[in-house]
């Protein structure tokens, strides 16, 4: 019976380092995930440089929050057990573990922060630098309060877990801050953390006292930063308020906009794709005219929009990216007559949802002439910066989990549509005519659409995450290598899942109008901004070249009391849609745009126009490429013109795929270099000051769609 009663006893001391241990591992990682998501969550939506947190991002915390307490609690244990062996060895201090536990918890809390930003470890970067020299001296710290501590007891304020956080996350953030005010401030958020974590959270003096307190503190941090999310989040945009626009002009139809951000032609239904991505619209034209050659002007976001909304070619309205080595783009001049601005001349009410946070926004001129122009974006799951352990996290979530929607930074398509019908069923109730924009991301890198459209098309490889993308882009662009067979079938995969889940949503649009009978005299466009390269010539992405992979684009017109399906082989330009909208609604375009009336025939044959103004990072990747380009079509034929002067010809019609380059071919290229030479001569590029160097908020953006690598 003594034999088990001191069996019964050994197990009772062994325990309670454990379970000591554990709490304060919980208490240590517990404090740095709740300051972690307060400060890269919660803090830019309070200060509104992101509105909202959807449903993945909740999913996302929920497993970071369950990872980090469930690995204080296992190394907290693992803690405990070490600092009860190194009591041991100070036998007239049979309490010792106990105040060693502490310092042992957050150790290890230090030591995975230590090893994973070494991983990651960045010489270039001022901020790993000071993130590195305080993770050592805490790692320093910690451990002479373990292996000497009766002469180290001042080296205990480095476990205090909330002092503990501050510091590891607020110096790389302080190393980042420009600001006076800002790192003062926060430089007073660190000290007044320590101090009120010491004076109300400490554990009692003598005997043993589980860190209760602290654990209190992190639940209440926990439910605080999570319910601040939830309220502080902007769930809806504000209802328009046309002002004196009439009540009702029932003879006026609606027009309605819809772009399918980066969806190139050949891989949707409309255009024989071998796979059926776009079985609704399919329907829908039934009903509309599909244009089977249609170019956008431009080979990214912000020319090719500017281009949809005034009618006008990138050179002419002047959104485009400056010479390699300036600042990164130019916006839509004030001055610019857009489509939303004369439809709200006009009596309508201009709506625009966009998902496109990084171009498509105010700051970039195209929220001019809308009544509510509603742009709001995610926080980042995985925001860039200094935040080291949750990379660790990630690339633990990777191993076990499907986590390519917490690569998304935009709203998807479900939430765009959602939004747009409620500003649908507002026009609808008031009976005002409307003229309603729609921007969905979803076939933008990273690619990632929602179950059941990630496994709809086979070739998804679950660990080609998008940090892989973004090295494999750089590699291929830069030639290093070729895009391999597995990444192209996984990204196209990916990328026409997401097209396939647009398809639906645009249907829900669709169908809602013919609910609310107001899709028989509604002006529907569908069509997209650019295309996408997967390792076509060694691009990848876009913004990058004027081949057809990044200008053939699906174009989709349903007009006004249109009833039957027509096909229109004409050669047309994203340009025309501007003129084209407003003869539909029986209004005049302004004078002087370069787009033509699709509604009248062409009466010679036409010409149209793209440009390419790459930003610095492709003259950085492959500097000996003529970045600077311009193409011409004429019939079926396309002249390239690139910055260096020399030309490539192609006949698309036999060779849709720019396979054969038909330089030989003099007379048919100086012919379209007479047009190219004579649009530029008349065409002068337009006018604008240099603009001002990025916030930092929109540079942010720029990397985390891969505008900057």
């Amino acid at each position: 019976m003594l034999a088990s009663e001191r069996s019964r006893g050994s197990t009772a001391v062994k325990a309670r380092p454990a379970a000591g241990g554990a709490a304060y591992g919980i208490a240590a990682w517990g404090a740095y995930a709740a300051v972690e998501v307060a400060v890269s969550t919660l803090r830019p939506i309070l200060t509104r440089q992101y509105d909202l947190v959807d449903p993945s991002h909740w999913r996302f915390l929920g497993i970071l929050l369950a990872m980090y307490l469930g690995l204080g609690a296992l190394f907290g244990a693992l803690s405990g057990r070490v600092a009860a062996r190194l009591a041991a060895r100070k036998p007239r201090s049979p309490r010792l573990w106990m105040e060693l536990t502490g310092p042992a918890a957050a150790l290890s809390l230090v030591t995975f922060y230590f090893a994973n930003l070494l991983a990651g470890y960045d010489r270039a970067d001022a901020a790993d630098h000071v993130a590195l020299a305080v993770a050592l001296a805490l790692f320093v710290l910690l451990s002479m309060r373990l292996i000497f501590p009766a002469r180290s007891g001042w080296a205990a304020v480095a476990s205090d877990p909330w002092l503990l956080a501050c510091v590891l996350l607020g110096a790389p953030l302080l190393a980042r801050s420009a600001g006076v005010r800002s790192i003062i401030g926060m430089a007073a958020g660190i000290a007044a953390a320590g101090y009120l974590s010491r004076r109300f959270l400490s554990p009692r003096r003598g005997g043993f006292d589980p860190p209760v307190r602290q654990l209190a503190a992190v639940g209440v941090a926990l439910i605080v930063v999570l319910t601040g999310l939830s309220l502080s989040t902007r769930d809806q945009a504000p209802l328009p308020d046309p002002g004196g626009a009439p009540a009702t002009l029932q003879a006026v139809p609606n027009v309605v906009l819809i772009v399918m951000d980066t969806v190139r032609a050949d891989h949707t239904s409309l255009h024989d794709y071998s796979r059926d991505t776009t079985p609704k619209l399919r329907e829908f034209a039934k009903e509309a005219v599909v244009y089977k050659r249609a170019m956008a002007p431009a080979n990214y976001t912000l020319p090719s929009h500017a281009s949809i909304f005034t009618g006008l070619y990138p050179r002419g309205h002047g959104a485009i990216n400056l010479p390699p080595g300036q600042e990164f783009s130019l916006p839509l001049p004030r001055e610019r007559q857009t489509l939303a601005e004369t439809l709200r001349e006009a009596g309508y009410a201009s709506l625009a949802v966009t998902a496109n946070i990084v171009f498509v926004r105010p700051d970039y001129g195209f929220a001019q002439g809308f009544h509510v122009f509603d742009y709001r974006q995610l926080a980042p799951c995985l925001p860039r910066g200094d935040f080291y352990l949750r990379r660790l996290m990630r690339r633990a979530m990777d191993q076990l989990l499907w986590t390519h929607e917490f690569d998304r930074t935009t709203r998807d398509a479900a939430a765009i549509t959602t939004d747009a019908l409620r500003l649908v069923e507002e026009m609808n109730r008031r009976r005002q005519p409307f003229f309603l924009f729609v921007n969905f991301m979803d076939a933008h890198e990273p690619y990632t659409p929602p179950a059941p459209f990630n496994l709809t098309y086979p070739g998804r490889n679950r660990r080609m995450i998008y940090s892989q993308y973004v090295e494999m882009s750089r590699e291929v662009v830069s030639q290093q290598r070729s895009v391999s067979e597995a990444e192209r079938a996984h990204y196209v995969s990916q990328y026409d899942g997401a097209i396939r889940y647009m398809d639906v949503q645009i249907a829900r649009l669709l169908d809602r109008l013919r609910q609310l009978q107001l899709y028989d005299n509604s002006l529907i466009i569908v069509t997209s901004d650019h295309g996408e390269a997967f390792g076509e010539r060694n691009f990848v992405s876009h913004a990058q070249t004027l081949y057809q992979h990044q200008l053939f684009v699906p174009l989709v017109i349903k007009y006004p009391r249109q009833r039957e399906a027509k096909s229109d082989n004409r050669l047309v330009s994203l340009v025309d849609l501007m003129p084209t909208a407003l003869a539909a609604a029986g209004l005049t375009p302004p004078q002087g745009l370069h787009g033509r009336n699709l509604l009248e025939a062409d009466t010679v044959s036409r010409v149209i126009f793209a440009e390419a103004y790459p930003d610095g990072g492709l003259s950085a990747s492959r500097p000996t490429y003529p970045a600077r380009q311009n193409a011409v079509f004429q019939d079926n034929l396309k002249l390239i013109s690139f910055a260096d002067g020399a030309l490539e010809l192609y006949d698309l019609g036999s060779d849709p795929l720019e396979q054969r380059d038909l330089g030989s071919r003099a007379s048919a290229a100086a012919g379209l270099r007479r047009e190219l030479d004579h649009w530029l001569e008349s065409v002068p590029m337009s006018a604008q000051p240099s603009r001002k160097d990025l916030d930092p908020q929109t540079l942010e953006r720029l990397k985390a769609l891969g505008y900057i690598r």
